[in-house]
């Protein structure tokens, strides 16, 4: 998929795959953050959690910017990375698609946030 731009045929495989239980990973912001904390979050994350009725469980990856990878790399050197998982949740359904979309992802954007430390939390700065 592209930022902005729907794939129909991945999202209806997608909430196809979610409703069989299975795992997918998404970036809610719909790419890597240019800023290095987090960006708006787009729809789309909150959109197949609440089209597939499937649970969200929350990851966030620290310490994985270009700069520390790039550096570390043309020196042969691993880069330490931390990745901290938070609990599952459910987003709330209300009377209308888009509200429940645009609460979702405020909901999805903000449990990120709790999770990360403040240079992290860009846009959701708590």
């Amino acid at each position: 998929m592209h930022r902005g731009q729907p794939d129909r045929r991945a999202l209806r495989a997608s909430v196809d795959a979610l409703r069989r239980c299975r795992v997918i990973g998404i970036a809610p912001e719909g790419r890597e953050s240019l800023s290095g904390g987090l960006e708006e979050g787009t729809g789309g994350a909150a959109y197949l959690a609440i089209k597939s009725g499937a649970p969200l469980l929350p990851v966030t990856f620290t310490g994985t910017e270009n700069s520390r990878i790039l550096t570390n790399l043309r020196r042969l050197k691993r880069t330490p990375v931390s990745m901290t998982v938070g609990s599952v949740f459910q987003l709330d359904q209300y009377p209308d698609q888009r509200t429940t979309i645009e609460l979702g992802t405020e909901k999805i954007m903000r449990t990120l946030a709790k999770q990360l430390p403040a240079e992290y939390q860009g846009a959701y700065h708590i």
